[in-house]
């Protein structure tokens, strides 16, 4: 009987491994997947870099009514008042941001006992507002910046960098100040005007708003 058993337990795995191998289900082969774009950068992070998406370009607003821009920039010199007097003053403004660069009292001089040429002399005249250049632009005075939900009537452009209008006010042969106007292509009208009041020595700023898309519908 002990001889017996190993000889049929030996029988007995051939019987269950051949079963198996002709009778038992077969394996079906897994379809092999083909590689995805994900993988492919997975596998190559260089490739990955070169396919990161590409950021939306930006989109212009469309302007709302007139736009009234000037297109370079432009420098003005006014002399106003009587060399000597009070109120008398040399002023350089810039349509770039509407701004005051310089600003010199003509009553008032570098030097004492100054004759009457040496006097009409703006070199000699108190300094009250030079620009100096900031990160590779020039300061000035009197700009105007809006802030928050308002930057929208900027349309792109800060006012204080916009290339506004400008005329001088008054006779050209003595002005009493200068005008800036723009109109940026929001629907507004910004308007800035700087004068002069010899003999005091008081500058007035005035600054105006004007919907002008609210205008064009009530008249429509």
């Amino acid at each position: 009987m002990d001889k017996r058993l190993p000889l049929a337990l030996l029988l007995s795995i051939f019987e269950f491994v051949g079963w198996n191998y002709f009778f038992g289900p077969k394996r079906v082969p897994q379809p092999v997947r083909p590689a995805q774009p994900a993988d492919v950068a997975g596998a190559n992070p260089s490739a990955a870099a070169n396919q990161a998406p590409q950021a939306p370009a930006a989109q212009v607003t469309p302007a709302l009514g007139e736009v009234k821009v000037e297109s370079a920039e432009r420098l003005m010199e006014l002399r106003v008042g009587t060399p000597g007097e009070s109120g008398s003053y040399f002023a350089k403004f810039s349509n770039r941001g509407a701004r005051l660069l310089e600003l010199r009292l003509g009553d008032s001089f570098d030097h004492p006992n100054l004759d009457a040429a040496q006097r009409a002399d703006i070199a000699h005249w108190t300094h009250l507002v030079d620009s100096v250049g900031q990160a590779g632009e020039t300061s000035g005075s009197f700009g105007w910046r809006a802030a928050g939900q308002a930057t929208a009537l900027e349309h792109g452009t800060p006012l204080d960098r916009a290339l506004w209008t400008m005329q001088p006010i008054g006779p050209a042969g003595a002005p009493s100040g200068v005008e800036f106007e723009i109109q940026p292509g929001a629907g507004v009208r910004f308007k800035k005007r700087i004068t002069f009041q010899p003999p005091s020595r008081d500058l007035k700023v005035e600054l105006s708003i004007t919907n002008e898309a609210a205008q064009a519908t009530g008249a429509a």
